[in-house]
C-alpha cells in the first residue's frame, strides 16, 4: 500500500512539473524588411524577416504581413514560413512624419498561430519605420513575450495530481 501510493504522488508531482515547465513564457525579436503601399486610411506592407531571435528554439519565420488603418489607429498582422505562423492584433500610438522617413509604433497582442506558434498567449511592442521616396520599409520590429496555453489534457493531469497529493495529506 506505502508503494502504491508513493508511485501515485510520485506520478501527480511528475504532471505538475511537466504543466509548469510546458508553460514557461519566451520572448521572441522579429525585424523584417520590405515594401509598403499607402493609401490613405489603410496601409500595408510585405515584408522579408531579416532577424529573428527567440529565447527558445524557433522555426525561422520568413515573411511579414500588416494591413492598417491610420484612421482607427488598429491593424492586424503576421509572420509566417509556410507552415508556421504567428498572427496578432496591433494598436499604433502614434506617428512621427518626417520629409523623407517617417515612423510609427505601438503594442501587439497575439490573436492566433499554426505549427509551433499555435496555443499561445503573448503581447508586446511594434515599431516601424518608412523611406516614403523609394516606398521600402526600413525596418519593422516586434518584441514581445509569448506563453504556452496548456491544452485541457494537461489541465486535467494536474487537477489529478493535486488531488492525488491532498488526498495522501488527509
Amino acid at each position: 500500500m506505502v508503494t502504491r501510493n508513493f508511485a501515485l504522488r510520485a506520478v501527480g508531482a511528475g504532471m505538475m512539473l511537466a504543466t509548469a515547465a510546458a508553460a514557461s513564457a519566451f520572448s521572441i525579436d522579429l525585424i523584417s524588411s520590405g515594401t509598403f503601399v499607402n493609401t490613405p486610411p489603410i496601409y500595408t506592407t510585405a515584408e522579408t524577416v531579416i532577424l529573428q531571435t527567440s529565447t527558445v528554439s524557433t522555426p525561422a519565420l520568413t515573411q511579414f504581413h500588416f494591413t492598417g488603418d491610420e484612421v482607427l489607429l488598429t491593424g492586424s498582422a503576421g509572420y509566417t514560413n509556410g507552415v508556421d505562423s504567428f498572427q496578432f492584433d496591433l494598436t499604433i500610438a502614434g506617428f512621427v512624419l518626417g520629409p523623407n522617413t517617417s515612423s510609427t509604433s505601438g503594442n501587439w497582442t497575439y490573436t492566433g498561430g499554426t505549427g509551433a506558434f499555435a496555443n499561445l498567449q503573448g503581447s508586446g511592442t511594434w515599431s516601424a519605420s518608412y523611406d516614403a521616396n523609394t516606398k521600402v520599409s526600413s525596418y519593422t520590429t516586434v518584441v514581445g513575450e509569448l506563453t504556452p496555453v496548456p491544452e485541457p489534457a494537461s489541465l486535467a493531469c494536474l487537477g489529478l495530481g493535486v488531488a492525488f497529493v491532498l488526498r495522501r495529506r488527509r
